[in-house]
Protein backbone atom coordinates (compact mmCIF):
# COMPACT_ATOMS: atom_id res chain seq x y z
CA UNK A 1 0.00 0.00 0.00
CA UNK A 2 1.45 3.43 -0.91
CA UNK A 3 2.63 5.58 1.98
CA UNK A 4 -0.04 8.23 1.46
CA UNK A 5 -2.78 5.61 1.31
CA UNK A 6 -1.63 3.91 4.50
CA UNK A 7 -1.39 7.21 6.35
CA UNK A 8 -4.90 8.17 5.20
CA UNK A 9 -6.18 4.78 6.34
CA UNK A 10 -4.57 5.12 9.76
CA UNK A 11 -5.94 8.61 10.24
CA UNK A 12 -9.41 7.44 9.24
CA UNK A 13 -9.32 4.51 11.63
CA UNK A 14 -8.24 6.67 14.53
CA UNK A 15 -10.88 9.27 13.69
CA UNK A 16 -13.88 6.97 13.38
CA UNK A 17 -13.00 4.30 15.95
CA UNK A 18 -12.21 5.94 19.28
CA UNK A 19 -10.55 3.30 21.44
CA UNK A 20 -12.48 1.36 24.04
CA UNK A 21 -10.12 -0.53 26.29
CA UNK A 22 -10.13 -2.38 29.54
CA UNK A 23 -8.01 -0.92 32.29
CA UNK A 24 -4.41 -2.08 31.91
CA UNK A 25 -4.47 -2.96 28.21
CA UNK A 26 -4.98 -1.85 24.63
CA UNK A 27 -8.07 -2.31 22.55
CA UNK A 28 -7.70 -4.83 19.74
CA UNK A 29 -7.96 -2.00 17.22
CA UNK A 30 -5.22 0.06 18.85
CA UNK A 31 -2.88 -2.91 19.07
CA UNK A 32 -3.51 -3.95 15.49
CA UNK A 33 -2.91 -0.44 14.10
CA UNK A 34 0.31 -0.07 16.07
CA UNK A 35 1.77 -3.46 15.21
CA UNK A 36 0.80 -3.14 11.55
CA UNK A 37 2.38 0.31 11.28
CA UNK A 38 5.60 -0.82 12.97
CA UNK A 39 5.85 -3.71 10.52
CA UNK A 40 4.87 -1.60 7.52
CA UNK A 41 7.46 1.10 8.15
CA UNK A 42 10.14 -1.58 8.62
CA UNK A 43 9.14 -3.12 5.28
CA UNK A 44 9.28 0.30 3.62
CA UNK A 45 12.87 0.75 4.78
CA UNK A 46 13.90 -2.73 3.68
CA UNK A 47 12.28 -2.28 0.28
CA UNK A 48 13.82 1.15 -0.31
CA UNK A 49 17.35 -0.08 0.48
CA UNK A 50 17.22 -3.65 -0.86
CA UNK A 51 19.04 -3.14 -4.16
CA UNK A 52 21.50 -0.40 -3.27
CA UNK A 53 25.13 -0.78 -4.26
CA UNK A 54 27.90 -0.08 -1.73
CA UNK A 55 28.50 3.29 -3.40
CA UNK A 56 24.82 4.19 -3.19
CA UNK A 57 24.65 3.24 0.49
CA UNK A 58 27.45 5.63 1.44
CA UNK A 59 26.92 8.48 -1.05
CA UNK A 60 26.47 11.97 0.43
CA UNK A 61 25.22 14.77 -1.84
CA UNK A 62 27.13 17.26 0.34
CA UNK A 63 29.42 17.18 3.34
CA UNK A 64 26.61 18.18 5.70
CA UNK A 65 24.09 15.65 4.31
CA UNK A 66 23.55 12.11 5.53
CA UNK A 67 24.00 9.02 3.40
CA UNK A 68 21.47 6.19 3.28
CA UNK A 69 23.65 4.26 5.73
CA UNK A 70 23.65 7.27 8.06
CA UNK A 71 19.86 7.41 7.96
CA UNK A 72 19.55 3.72 8.83
CA UNK A 73 22.06 4.00 11.67
CA UNK A 74 20.15 7.01 13.01
CA UNK A 75 16.93 4.99 12.93
CA UNK A 76 18.56 2.15 14.86
CA UNK A 77 19.79 4.57 17.51
CA UNK A 78 16.42 6.33 17.74
CA UNK A 79 14.54 3.04 18.10
CA UNK A 80 16.59 2.16 21.16
CA UNK A 81 16.17 5.63 22.64
CA UNK A 82 12.40 5.53 22.17
CA UNK A 83 12.16 2.14 23.83
CA UNK A 84 14.22 3.51 26.71
CA UNK A 85 11.72 6.37 27.08
CA UNK A 86 8.89 3.82 27.02
CA UNK A 87 10.53 1.66 29.70
CA UNK A 88 11.11 4.62 32.00
CA UNK A 89 7.60 5.98 31.49
CA UNK A 90 6.03 2.62 32.34
CA UNK A 91 8.06 2.42 35.56
CA UNK A 92 6.95 5.90 36.60
CA UNK A 93 3.62 6.51 38.37
CA UNK A 94 0.59 6.32 36.13
CA UNK A 95 -1.04 9.52 34.96
CA UNK A 96 -4.65 10.32 34.18
CA UNK A 97 -5.12 9.57 30.47
CA UNK A 98 -6.13 12.51 28.32
CA UNK A 99 -9.73 12.74 27.16
CA UNK A 100 -10.65 10.84 23.99
CA UNK A 101 -10.65 13.90 21.75
CA UNK A 102 -7.19 15.02 22.89
CA UNK A 103 -5.82 11.49 22.45
CA UNK A 104 -7.23 11.26 18.92
CA UNK A 105 -5.94 14.70 17.93
CA UNK A 106 -2.45 13.96 19.24
CA UNK A 107 -2.35 10.56 17.52
CA UNK A 108 -3.24 12.28 14.26
CA UNK A 109 -0.66 15.02 14.83
CA UNK A 110 2.10 12.47 15.34
CA UNK A 111 1.13 10.53 12.22
CA UNK A 112 1.00 13.70 10.18
CA UNK A 113 3.93 15.79 11.39
CA UNK A 114 6.49 13.07 12.09
CA UNK A 115 6.49 12.11 8.41
CA UNK A 116 6.45 15.71 7.11
CA UNK A 117 9.82 16.36 5.48
CA UNK A 118 8.85 20.01 5.07
CA UNK A 119 9.84 20.48 8.70
CA UNK A 120 13.51 19.73 9.32
CA UNK A 121 15.06 19.02 12.71
CA UNK A 122 18.64 18.62 13.89
CA UNK A 123 19.24 15.24 15.50
CA UNK A 124 20.67 15.39 19.03
CA UNK A 125 24.25 14.19 19.41
CA UNK A 126 23.32 10.75 20.75
CA UNK A 127 21.21 10.05 17.65
CA UNK A 128 23.84 11.05 15.10
CA UNK A 129 25.45 8.25 13.08
CA UNK A 130 28.97 7.24 14.04
CA UNK A 131 29.93 5.30 10.91
CA UNK A 132 28.50 1.78 11.06
CA UNK A 133 28.70 -0.18 7.84
CA UNK A 134 25.42 -0.52 5.93
CA UNK A 135 25.09 -4.15 7.02
CA UNK A 136 25.78 -3.27 10.65
CA UNK A 137 23.32 -0.38 10.60
CA UNK A 138 20.52 -2.41 9.05
CA UNK A 139 21.04 -5.37 11.38
CA UNK A 140 21.04 -3.05 14.38
CA UNK A 141 17.77 -1.48 13.24
CA UNK A 142 16.04 -4.77 12.37
CA UNK A 143 17.03 -6.38 15.66
CA UNK A 144 15.76 -3.38 17.58
CA UNK A 145 12.52 -3.12 15.60
CA UNK A 146 11.82 -6.82 16.24
CA UNK A 147 11.93 -6.10 19.98
CA UNK A 148 9.59 -3.14 19.56
CA UNK A 149 7.09 -5.15 17.50
CA UNK A 150 7.07 -8.00 20.01
CA UNK A 151 6.49 -5.57 22.86
CA UNK A 152 3.61 -3.89 21.02
CA UNK A 153 2.13 -7.28 20.13
CA UNK A 154 2.18 -8.75 23.63
CA UNK A 155 2.28 -6.02 26.28
CA UNK A 156 -0.53 -5.77 28.82
CA UNK A 157 0.73 -2.44 30.15
CA UNK A 158 -1.59 0.57 30.13
CA UNK A 159 0.13 2.50 27.37
CA UNK A 160 -2.35 5.36 27.57
CA UNK A 161 -1.89 5.73 31.31
CA UNK A 162 1.82 6.52 31.22
CA UNK A 163 3.46 9.44 29.43
CA UNK A 164 6.74 11.22 28.80
CA UNK A 165 7.61 14.66 27.43
CA UNK A 166 8.58 14.96 23.79
CA UNK A 167 10.27 18.10 22.39
CA UNK A 168 7.65 18.49 19.67
CA UNK A 169 4.58 16.59 20.86
CA UNK A 170 4.85 17.57 24.53
CA UNK A 171 3.24 15.12 26.97
CA UNK A 172 2.87 12.08 24.71
CA UNK A 173 1.54 8.84 26.14
CA UNK A 174 3.50 5.62 25.65
CA UNK A 175 1.27 4.44 22.80
CA UNK A 176 2.05 7.69 21.00
CA UNK A 177 5.78 7.22 21.56
CA UNK A 178 5.46 3.85 19.81
CA UNK A 179 3.48 5.44 16.97
CA UNK A 180 6.36 7.89 16.74
CA UNK A 181 8.83 5.01 16.39
CA UNK A 182 6.91 3.81 13.34
CA UNK A 183 6.35 7.22 11.76
CA UNK A 184 9.98 8.21 12.36
CA UNK A 185 11.08 5.38 10.08
CA UNK A 186 8.63 6.49 7.40
CA UNK A 187 10.03 10.03 7.68
CA UNK A 188 13.55 8.83 6.95
CA UNK A 189 12.38 6.53 4.17
CA UNK A 190 11.17 9.76 2.57
CA UNK A 191 14.63 11.22 3.16
CA UNK A 192 16.22 8.19 1.50
CA UNK A 193 13.93 8.68 -1.50
CA UNK A 194 15.10 12.29 -1.69
CA UNK A 195 18.72 11.10 -1.67
CA UNK A 196 18.02 8.59 -4.44
CA UNK A 197 16.33 11.27 -6.55
CA UNK A 198 19.28 13.68 -6.22
CA UNK A 199 21.14 14.12 -9.54
CA UNK A 200 24.42 13.26 -7.83
CA UNK A 201 23.20 9.85 -6.62
CA UNK A 202 25.31 7.05 -8.18
CA UNK A 203 23.60 5.10 -10.94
Amino acid sequence: MPTSALLSFLLLCITITPPTRATGGLSAGERSKLVDYLKYSRQLLESETAKLTPQQWTHKPAADRWSVADCVEHLALAEEVIRGVVDRALKAPAVEPADAQTVTERDQLILRLATDRGQKFNAPERLRPAGLTPAEAMKKFLDSRAVTVEFARTTQEDLRGHAADHPLFKNADVYQWLLLAASHVERHVNQIRELKADPSFPK
